[in-house]
């Protein structure tokens, strides 16, 4: 959502101020990256991603903090999906019963995609948009539908992926055909003994500011799931407090942004030369990413 991601931004922007005015970001091993196609699966910045997170020692990731101030040290993977019919137009009046509509043949698939729920622990599918039809007068020769698709264990990936074939290549109509493509793909992120060594650290940090912290699983992805997923240990929700995500409601409270920057700021101070230490020969230590 926009308040979350602005709120994350100024997070960062105004830590790493605070720590050039006060002197101490020389030498900080941090690089900071800023894409603006996390939203839609980030199809252009992944490779950017993949290549920075062969040397990361460390992921922040200023998404917005839970409403108890929590931090994501785990998510789901997501699938984002096209399932298209296609069958034969004509006119209604054409004098038969007999039809291969592509809007029908979507709906039985869509009935058994909702089906997935709770198929495997954790998987939830989400049939969001449909299109397709000219008119209440014609028969539709095509139509689509998208679809999202999320899970927990990173085993039933290819399992979801053949329960989705098996259902797109069963025609319930004799003239009708479908095919299915993958939109754009986040893999699960894995909670890590690294990671759960950043969040002590972060949490350490906070007592010292007289802030508590939480950690908590997400349901939902982020650019997170690129780092943790290949073993970076990752923290993400440093932005501000925030709910309603994707909503007209959506909000962030303006206290938290004062307490996510100083956080921050001081976590970068402390931790960031250890963390440098502690990385692989040649590394650029901590990817800070929104």
């Amino acid at each position: 959502g926009t308040a979350d991601m602005k709120g994350g931004l100024a997070v960062f922007v105004y830590a790493l101020l605070a720590l050039k005015h006060t002197e101490t970001s020389d030498g900080l091993p941090l690089t900071l990256i800023l894409n603006a196609d996390e939203e839609i699966g980030s199809p252009t910045s992944r490779p950017l991603f993949e290549e920075a997170r062969r040397c990361a020692a460390a992921c922040l990731v200023g998404e917005c903090a839970g409403l108890h101030s929590e931090f994501v040290v785990s998510r789901n993977g997501k699938m984002g999906i096209r399932i298209t019919s296609k069958g034969e137009d004509r006119h209604v009046g054409s004098g038969t019963h007999k039809k291969a509509s592509a809007v029908l043949e979507l709906a039985h698939k869509i009935v058994q995609i909702e089906g997935l729920n709770g198929f495997l622990p954790g998987v939830s599918v989400n049939v969001g948009r449909i299109e397709g039809g000219l008119g209440p007068a014609t028969i539709p020769a095509e139509a689509e539908c998208f679809v999202d698709v999320r899970w927990v264990d990173s085993a039933h990936r290819q399992i979801l992926e053949s329960e989705i074939e098996q259902i797109v290549s069963h025609a319930s109509q004799k003239d009708c055909t479908s095919s299915w493509e993958i939109l754009n793909e986040r893999p699960a992120m894995v909670s890590t003994v690294g990671t759960t060594a950043l969040f002590n650290a972060a949490k350490d940090t906070a007592a010292e500011l007289g802030q508590k912290l939480n950690s908590e699983h997400r349901r939902g992805t982020s650019d997170a799931n690129f780092f943790g997923s290949a073993g970076v240990p990752t923290l993400d929700g440093w932005g501000p407090v925030g709910g309603r995500d994707h909503t007209p409601e959506e909000y962030i409270l303006l206290p938290s942004l004062k307490e996510r920057t100083v956080l921050m700021a001081f976590f970068l101070s402390v931790y960031s030369r250890r963390m440098k230490r502690a990385a692989k020969p040649g590394s650029n230590g901590m990817e800070a990413s929104k």
